[in-house]
């Protein structure tokens, strides 16, 4: 769980900080985060992707292959039948995938992405997270050019807290720094040391660890690396961040919901989610009386595409999951990061409400924010969430005169009641982070507009 998040120069925070700390040194199991639109909530949320895409940066083009053998399959059970040809669409999808994942093989390009526009010292961002019950502390730092200049883990060792590495490239040549028992083996540590030289800049050292763990024998990594580091890896990898921009996430949803096409052996893996889709779906709509796959089954290979039996002026009709509304869709993107934080997860969820009516997203959360084992925190403009929301878990991002941005929880900003409506008052700006829209004459903007057009007035 995230104790803490510091970001300096990253996106439209110049310097900030989200503090998520509990008592007695734990962490909140969730946070509601508001803002007026163009507050940096998204950004927020992308420091975590950011985090998370960092240590993949070797593994894409494993992952590039897996998306190849996909499209192979694709192509050799298309036949024109409906089914397949409508599961097709998956193959545009996976292509956006792997044009994605080859244009971000380095880290370079995606830290001189968020990197503040004009800002003329590095971008830093330090992590802080509870694993097994104690605290880790990750930074990174990027210099201009995109490139990592220093990167360092601080974890327990030996039952007190110290560095697990740090690699410091910022005057020169990197300096390696590993902590003492980070490695058993001298050769193992060798290798990595060599590793460092010859990726590292391009590729942080978490990404290098992270890689070898993914391709190596997991005996042979846990018999030379410590325990501490592989439980990190581990937690780093389980995070799961739901934006609208992002698409499946192929460690919580082993296949594209709406259409595509799996093995044949993979069948029960299609009927346990059907059964999961259904269940979620007919408890949130009234109109809903089943949601199922329609499957087409070919050479060891079943098409599928997802359907909605909805009742349509008395008689239930069947709809294609590809025809229904942008809520509905996006209900169901976001249906395995909702499973995930109530089965342990870290969860970092971007405009929840979007394209959903605010009384289903205030009745939803109600159900799922006290089951939570891991934790959650997203960003939202569904102002009814924040009347039944202890307050010390709603955070405002507030902009002062000159573009500074404060994050903190409600409670922190002013003294709170029981019997205090915390939905009027943040309304009212008591807490800030909404919008003031100053006087507007559209009239005259599009009198103007035209003028400038050359249209009769």
């Amino acid at each position: 769980m995230f104790r803490r998040i510091d970001l300096e120069n990253f996106r439209s925070f110049t310097k900030a900080t989200l503090d998520l700390g509990g008592k007695g040194g734990t962490a909140k199991p969730y946070a509601l985060i508001y803002g007026e639109n163009g507050s940096g909530k998204t950004n927020l949320i992308e420091s975590v992707s950011f985090l998370t895409q960092s240590m993949r940066t070797l593994v894409i083009g494993d992952d590039i292959a897996r998306q190849r053998a996909i499209l192979k399959n694709l192509r050799d059970v298309e036949d024109g039948s409906s089914i397949l040809s409508q599961s097709m669409d998956l193959m545009d999808r996976a292509f956006e995938e792997i044009e994605m994942a080859a244009s971000s093989i380095s880290i370079c390009d995606y830290a001189r992405t968020v990197k503040t526009i004009g800002s003329d010292t590095d971008m830093r961002l330090v992590y802080s997270f509870i694993v097994d019950g104690k605290e880790a502390e990750y930074e990174l730092r990027f210099s201009d050019d995109g490139k990592v200049v220093h990167e360092r883990l601080n974890y327990f060792i030996n039952s007190r807290s110290g560095r697990y590495f740090e690699i410091d490239g910022r005057n020169g040549p990197a300096t390696i720094l590993f902590g003492n028992g980070l490695f058993t083996n001298r050769r193992f540590k060798a290798q990595m040391k060599e590793l460092v030289e010859k990726f590292w800049g391009n590729h942080t050292f978490m990404s290098i660890l992270y890689a070898e763990y993914r391709r190596s024998n997991r005996e042979y990594i846990e018999e030379n690396v410590r325990q501490g580091m592989g439980m990190i890896i581990s937690y780093l990898d389980d995070i799961v961040v739901s934006t609208p921009l992002d698409g499946r996430d192929p460690r919580v949803w082993p296949f594209e919901p709406i259409s595509g096409t799996i093995p044949s052996e993979s069948e029960h893996l299609l009927d346990a989610y059907e059964e999961a889709i259904d269940t979620f779906f007919t408890r949130m709509y009234t109109d809903v009386g089943k949601t199922y796959y329609k499957k087409a089954e070919k050479d060891g290979n079943i098409a599928y595409m997802l359907m909605f039996s909805k009742r349509i002026s008395g008689t239930f009709r069947e709809v294609p999951a590809t025809m229904e509304s942008t809520g509905t869709r996006k209900l169901l993107s976001m249906m395995p990061a909702l499973l995930s934080c109530v089965d342990g997860s870290v969860v970092f969820v971007d405009e929840l409400d979007s394209g959903i009516h605010d009384k289903l997203i205030h009745d939803l959360m109600k159900e799922v924010l006290p089951s939570v084992k891991g934790q959650m925190v997203v960003t939202t403009h569904n102002t009814s969430l924040i009347k039944d929301t202890d307050p010390s878990k709603v955070y405002v991002i507030d902009l002062d005169a000159v573009g500074n941005k404060d994050i903190r929880s409600v409670d922190a900003v002013t003294r709170t009641q029981k019997s205090h409506n915390n939905t009027a008052r943040y309304l009212e700006g008591m807490f800030g982070g909404v919008p003031y829209i100053g006087m507007m004459d559209l009239k005259d903007i599009s009198d103007t507009l035209g003028e400038k057009l050359g249209r009769d007035p």
